[in-house]
């Protein structure tokens, strides 16, 4: 392969991630509610889909000017659903699809705000996304 080949196959990859990165950023910035907004967990709600059998979670927000936020859960993520509780002081992050928990001195698990893993409070990355855990 001649240099030129190289660098017109590296450019070529290079343009592909930088692309994708941007899709993803922006694909993660309109998921997630307007930036840094607080707000408290005022219900949850199991959603079954008598149609499909399907089950989901709900997870209803109460924003500090009234507004509500719903953030809909899969059955698979059936342990975030139970990480919060109604009460929950949270704050949703600028690009970030869940909430920190204000409140978790007594908590022993912590969530991740970009892709929702549970992981012991003793971890300090998340290991499928390696963003810094919110303690």
């Amino acid at each position: 392969i001649s240099w030129g080949n190289i660098f017109i196959f590296g450019g070529a990859v290079g343009i592909v991630a930088s692309v994708l990165s941007i899709l993803s950023t922006y694909a993660r910035k309109r998921s997630a509610p307007k930036p840094d907004r607080e707000g408290i967990l005022k219900k949850k709600v199991i959603v079954k889909s008598k149609a499909k059998g399907i089950m989901k979670y709900r997870l209803v927000f109460e924003f500090s000017n009234g507004a509500e936020y719903n953030l809909e859960l899969n059955v698979d993520e059936e342990p975030i659903f139970q990480y919060y509780e109604p009460g929950d002081k949270v704050c949703f992050h600028d690009g970030y699809t869940y909430p920190e928990k204000y409140e978790k001195l007594f908590d022993d698990r912590v969530v991740c705000i970009s892709c929702g893993r549970l992981y012991p409070t003793e971890i300090s990355h998340c290991r499928q996304c390696q963003l810094t855990l919110l303690k």
